[in-house]
Order: C-alpha cells, then structure tokens, then sequence
C-alpha cells in the first residue's frame, strides 16, 4: 500500500517589505548608501537618487513618521537578513523563567545561596523572577521587600548587557518608548523573541507634567524609531528638544544638554535631561551673590529628577563603569543638585570598547580592562565630574524660553549667571 504524501498546507512567506514604487506613501526619511542621515523629501525624490545610484530604495522602519527608507542593494540585504536568521535559528536555545522566593527576614546565609542561584541562572542565559513572600504582620512594611529587591538587583548588576539604544523620555511615555526601541530590536533581529532569549530595552524618563499636558500621550513607539533613525554623530540637539522639551532647571527652562572630554587618547561623552531645582535652590549652582530667586511662576520644588548617560570608547570593566558613574554625581552636585525627597538621580555608564556576541560557541571571552590605578582612569574619574556639570550648564543655556499647559511659563536661564557658576573651567 503506497504511503500517502504528506503537504505542507501553510501558505508561502511572503516578503512584506515594500521597496522602490511599492512604497506608496508621499514621503520618507532618507538614509543614503553610506549610512549617513539625507532628511525628510519626497518619495519620488528618493526614488530617483536610488536609481541614480543603480540601488533600491528599501523600507526599513515602516512604522515609523514618516517611514524611514535606506538607499542598498536589496538583493544583498535580504541575503544578508537570511543568513542571519539562519545562523540564529542554528544556535536556538528554550529559555527559562526560574523563580526565586524569599523572606523580608531571610537569614544572611540563606539570601547568599539565594543569590548565587540567581546568578547561576542568569549565567545560564535564563530569565530569573523574584518573589517576596510576606507573612501576617509583616505585610505592614512591604519597604522591607523594596529593599530586599533593591539589595539583590545591585549584587548581581554587573551581569547586565545593553542591548538597544538608550531611550530618554516622559514618565507617561515610557511605555511607548519601550515599544518603539522594541520594535527596532526586532526589525534588526529577525530572529529575536521568537523560540530563543528576548530582548531588553533601556528607557528612562523626567516627568515634565508642569508644561507638557503629559495625560495627552502624545509620545508614541514611532516617534521613539524617528528619534533612533535620525541619531547622528555629526549634529546634536541641546535645549528643549525630545525627552527635555517640558523639564526645567532651577525654575529656569532647560532640557537636554551634552559634553565630552578626550582622555588619554579615549573619548568619554555625557548627555543628560535636567529636570530638578527651584529658584530657591539658585544660590547652588550661581553662588549667594549672583542668586536672586524672584517670584517667577515654577514647578512645585517636592521633587525633580535627572537621567544621565555616560559613554566611553575606553576599555572599563562593568566595576570600573559603576565607579565612574558615581563620579558623574559629583559633577551633579557641583551643578547644585542635592538630591531632594522623591528626586531620582540616575546614571548610565557604558563602554564601546567591547562588544561582547550575543551568542558564541566559544566557552569564554577574554577582554582587557584598564587597570584601576592607571593615569587613564584616575583622569576618566576626574572628567566624569567635568562633563556632568558642564551638560547640566548647557541644558540650561540651549533652552528658550517655554509657554506651556495652562499658560505656565518658564523663563530662559540668564546668560550673564554663568560668571559666577563655582568650579566652573573657563579654558
């Protein structure tokens, strides 16, 4: 009796990425052959410079507004995606959750074992959830558990890996931000979050409720993949622009602000969102003589935050990042910060140097550090400071001034302050 031939009843794939006329919309966000950033222009415009080229015009970020398109040989990128997905698919691996419980009064030695089975599997590449369990009268202070969390996150924190841009935001947006760095993940990764690990994508957040009508949700994930396309090392946007269009400094209009320094032959780059301070606080960063807090309309003084990011091409290890972090605070408290009751003072650091394979059939990875008592680091150390107060300056001194919700006002921060700013290099 003849075997019955089995069919493969599922349709075909079909290729859903829309190039030359069948991208259909009136216009784009070009990015030429070599990678660099052409602008927003015409459909029809960027058609013809691809043909001019003898290249396709190929979208790559279809949910973005309007779409981003790169100008490539089309053929080759989708045989390059190919190979990619394939050599993927070869090294799938089932990833896990593994639960840990404790106690709010776990014994010493028992949060050690703990703490070792959670680096053990985080090592194993799987993903690891904690839960607090609380007991009768112990659910009366669940800050105990906060820090019983808090305690455990900073003892296996060097095992983190940044795997996407660095997102800066609204508080409301986060979760728009979130999805827009996810969906580029994924459009780079065709392979990602399907049988194997997920993706994790970084994104932190000022609320600047006091201007911006923050309940509006006007942040959404296209937004987050325009922000991402339109990155450029050649131009930088300071001031009221992005995740600092709503936040103030001091009272003042502020926003982002950027610096860099060229340490023994490394880069060290620093940018930050400056969202905390009253004119009450002025005398801080100017000085008693200089300040004069006036009775300018402000943000309630409760509370504040900054997010700040420090990147570097010098070879750190994930301890000598957190050191230099720490650094970056001081230069915050230069630039008049005190840490104020619910402020979130936050820091970032990161290094370019190594860029460690998702995945490897290697058993071990061998990289070399920067010694600690090394010129470059103390020098590192010492920058850190420098461009944290001078981005927190510059935030200030790139924004305009700003009319916001319901008619609140923030001024734009006095120019002629800056001779009396302490501390402040002037070479």
């Amino acid at each position: 009796m003849p075997i019955p031939r089995k069919f493969d009843r599922r349709p075909p794939e079909r290729d859903e990425t829309r190039i030359n006329e069948r991208i259909r919309v009136p216009q784009v966000r070009l990015v030429g052959e070599d990678g660099n950033q052409i602008g927003v222009v015409d459909t029809a415009q960027a058609l013809r410079y691809a043909q001019e080229r003898d290249l396709d015009l190929v979208e790559v970020a279809p949910e973005a507004r309007p779409p981003v398109c790169r100008v490539l040989d089309y053929s080759k990128y989708k045989y390059e995606q190919e190979q990619k997905a394939k050599a993927a698919r070869r090294h799938q691996k089932q990833v896990n959750v593994r639960e840990i419980k404790l106690r709010p009064k776990i014994a010493t030695n028992d949060y050690e074992t703990k703490k070792n089975h959670v680096v053990r599997f985080l090592k194993g590449d799987d993903r690891v959830k904690v839960t607090i369990m609380f007991r009768g009268r112990e659910q009366t202070h669940p800050e105990r558990g906060e820090r019983l969390l808090m305690r455990l996150a900073e003892d296996v924190a060097e095992l983190g890996t940044i795997e996407s841009p660095v997102l800066v935001t609204n508080t409301l947006a986060v979760g728009a931000a979130w999805e827009g760095g996810l969906r580029h993940l994924l459009d780079q990764n065709p392979d990602a979050a399907r049988d194997r690990d997920t993706v994790n994508v970084i994104v932190g957040e000022c609320f600047d409720g006091w201007l911006s009508d923050a309940r509006a949700l006007a942040v959404r994930p296209e937004h987050a993949l325009e922000a991402i396309a339109a990155a450029s090392v050649d131009e930088v946007a300071e001031g009221a622009v992005g995740a600092g269009t709503g936040t103030t400094c001091f009272g003042f209009k502020a926003g982002v602000g950027t610096s860099s320094r060229e340490v023994e032959g490394f880069t060290l780059g620093c940018l930050i969102v400056s969202n905390y301070g009253a004119r009450r606080d002025l005398h801080l960063l100017v000085g008693a003589a200089a300040a004069d807090a006036g009775d300018a309309p402000e943000p309630p003084a409760q509370s504040g935050s900054i997010m700040m990011v420090l990147g570097t091409d010098a070879p750190m290890s994930e301890r000598q990042l957190r050191r230099l972090a720490a650094r970056g605070t001081f230069g915050l408290g230069r630039a008049g910060s005190f840490a104020t009751n619910a402020s979130g003072e936050y820091v970032l650091a990161f290094s370019t140097a190594h860029r460690p394979a998702h995945r490897s059939e290697r058993d071990r990875d061998e990289f070399s550090f920067l010694r600690d008592d090394s010129i470059a680091v103390r020098n590192l150390f010492e920058a850190a400071g420098d461009v944290v107060q001078e981005s927190v300056l510059n935030s200030l001194c790139a924004a305009e001034a700003v009319e916001g919700r319901d008619g609140n006002h923030a001024e734009e921060f006095p120019y002629d302050l800056l001779d009396a700013v302490p501390f402040l290099r002037r070479d």
